[in-house]
């Protein structure tokens, strides 16, 4: 069986390619080798042969524009840099992140403002403290575990990719491993592909990332979890026939619009996945992570002692 990876992915087309044509000559008597007579009928037929195998490479082009793994590596330091910023002492930091810094103790500080406020008679006073501050550690909670998710999103997204390209090379190997097991003549055949390609999501689509156990399965903002959850695809494996040279190509472009429909399957789950968090986070839930504007945001000089605003001290 041959092992080409992705790395070595053209040499291994080329040795796909080499090798059906030579096999498609052999199945119809014509000698494939230089130096060697054929009479104008082969010639002609082979080369018809020569132009078919000259699209083997083309099957493969819509595949070299794969992302690498390592593109993804940019956008997961910045989601663990957010997660460093929301770290707290109340929330317990994912392993996957490999935090390097300590939890921002600056928050701790909400818990003293709030203190302060409970002096002040005011209505923006009551309220910055009831809905602002007092919700505060529940929603960097929320947004912590939000952007975790985020992360383990990215990771199961660069692993996603990594798989199409082993998935890819994997069929080119089933491929020259086809056409190696065809005899001279027209031969029955038939090969297996076991399609990898997943995208890893459902721990992450059902585990609760808010005080309120939302999970980001939930479509338009509805709590009706159980249909909505995402589920993970096992490998599928597919079964390819070819008789002939031509035939075990044919089969190659199928097994390779297999991997198409299914990288496109998993990408629209995760597309699925990422519209639903900006759905909790755009829609009536968005309380649960973002604070709403305080009315103290618009006291002034002028009016900062009236009883809409922080009132005077003392008094109630």
């Amino acid at each position: 069986m041959p092992d080409y990876t992705w790395k070595s992915l053209d040499a291994g087309i080329a040795e796909l390619r080499r090798r059906a044509f030579e096999r498609a000559c052999l199945q119809q008597a014509i000698p494939p080798w230089d130096n060697v007579e054929r009479d104008p009928e082969q010639n002609t037929e082979m080369a018809r042969l020569d132009r078919f195998f000259d699209g083997v490479p083309g099957l493969f082009e819509p595949f070299r524009t794969m992302p690498g793994p390592e593109a993804f590596d940019p956008l997961k330091a910045q989601i663990v840099n957010a997660a460093q910023f929301l770290t707290t002492t109340q929330n317990a930091p994912s392993p996957v992140f490999e935090l390097p810094g300590e939890p921002r103790v600056e928050y701790a500080g909400a818990t003293t403002a709030s203190d302060y406020l409970t002096d002040w008679s005011g209505r923006a006073a009551r309220q910055f403290k009831t809905t602002y501050l007092d919700p505060l550690p529940i929603q960097l909670n929320g947004q912590f575990n939000l952007v975790s998710a985020g992360h383990r999103m990215m990771v199961a997204e660069a692993e996603l990719w990594r798989m199409a390209r082993d998935d890819v090379a994997q069929i080119v190997n089933g491929g020259i491993n086809a056409i190696d097991q065809l005899s001279g003549f027209c031969d029955k055949n038939g090969w297996t592909v076991t399609l990898t390609t997943v995208a890893a999501i459902a721990t992450i689509a059902a585990v609760p990332i808010a005080q309120a156990a939302l999970p980001l399965a939930i479509v338009d903002g509805v709590a009706s979890v159980a249909a909505t959850l995402l589920k993970d695809d096992p490998p599928h494996t597919g079964t390819y026939h070819g008789n002939t040279a031509e035939k075990v190509i044919a089969e190659v472009g199928r097994a390779l619009q297999d991997l198409a429909d299914r990288i496109n399957a998993q990408e629209a789950k995760i597309g699925l996945f990422l519209s639903n968090a900006a759905a909790l986070l755009n829609g009536p839930h968005r309380g649960t992570f973002v604070p709403a504007r305080p009315l103290l945001a618009e006291t002034t000089a002028s009016n900062y002692a009236d009883d809409q605003h922080l009132g005077g001290v003392g008094r109630r």
